[in-house]
């Protein structure tokens, strides 16, 4: 598994603009982005708002 496809809903993203959004989501997953596990995302993340 190393290219994956992330959808997040959360209001943990509310208020929050789309590059801090990634920063959380990144954040989170640090090891295994540095290990190579993940090699590459492609992210969409959004409140249940925006839902």
């Amino acid at each position: 598994m190393n290219h994956l496809k992330v959808v997040i809903v959360s209001d943990g993203f509310q208020g929050k603009n789309l590059l801090d959004r990634h920063r959380m989501i990144y954040q989170a997953l640090d090891a295994p982005m540095k290990d190579g596990r993940i090699h590459a995302l492609e992210l969409t993340a959004r409140t249940n708002d925006e839902g």
